[in-house]
């Protein structure tokens, strides 16, 4: 009888997380025409031209990370880079209405040779991305964060943390060609998981953050605005 309830158990906790299935890619939208921020010193990340999005992969209350390097990404800055905004493009349309937040985290060794998220060097506070217009679109999801500086050549990870489902309605996820293993990353209850290796993602996830060189280590005050831009034609 013991071991019957100990599997009962370990059933009901095995089934609080959702089961991923990956669903063929989309590209039914207009190619978006993604604008760095030009005050920016430099860019990191992945802001090429979307192949496509997924449609269904969204659940919500989940988190989606990308390693940088501001050195490899041809930043200038002598001295040091801290991250100033983290951005994600998102295939979304008139009825979104969710709250995100962004990180920075450290970057480890996962052991088999691959960089993977680690703990939390800054978050920012949260906003709500709602009052969209412009129809079935990609859109660029920009949130300021008071990071750290950190030297030129220190791999980290940025992250963007969904809060909640928005309210069930479509968030797609888009991806640049080709895939990349130790790349783009998922925690939605299991942890994070490469997208790639772990799903069969064809494509890595849009993730960049905009950087300012900086010498010592900035303030912690939160930022008090974002930015949510219409990327179609």
């Amino acid at each position: 009888m013991r071991k019957l309830l100990f599997i009962m158990v370990l059933m009901l906790v095995a089934g609080t997380v959702t089961a991923r299935e990956i669903t063929p890619l989309k590209t039914d939208l207009p190619l978006p025409v993604i604008q760095n921020d030009a005050s920016a010193a430099c860019v990191a990340g992945n802001n090429g031209t979307p192949a496509g999005y997924y449609g269904s992969w969204f659940l919500g209350y989940e988190d989606y990370a990308i390693p940088i390097n501001a050195g490899d990404s041809g930043c200038n800055c002598g001295e040091g880079v801290t991250v100033t905004a983290i951005h994600m493009l998102l295939a979304l349309d008139d009825l979104a209405n969710f709250s995100v937040a962004v990180a920075v985290l450290d970057a480890e060794t996962d052991g088999a040779g691959c960089l993977s998220p680690g703990v939390e060097i800054a978050v920012s506070p949260a906003y709500t991305v709602t009052g969209l217009t412009g129809g079935l679109a990609y859109y660029d999801i920009a949130i300021p964060i008071t990071a750290p500086c950190a030297t030129v050549n220190d791999a980290q990870f940025i992250a963007m943390y969904f809060l909640d489902d928005n309210n069930g309605q479509f968030c797609g996820i888009p991806v640049t060609d080709p895939p990349n293993a130790c790349f783009g990353y998922n925690d939605y209850g299991n942890g994070y998981e490469d997208l790639v290796v772990d799903y069969g993602f064809q494509g890595d996830i849009m993730i960049w953050a905009d950087m300012e060189c900086c010498a010592e280590p900035v303030s912690t005050e939160s930022s008090t605005f974002g930015n949510v831009k219409s990327l179609f034609r």
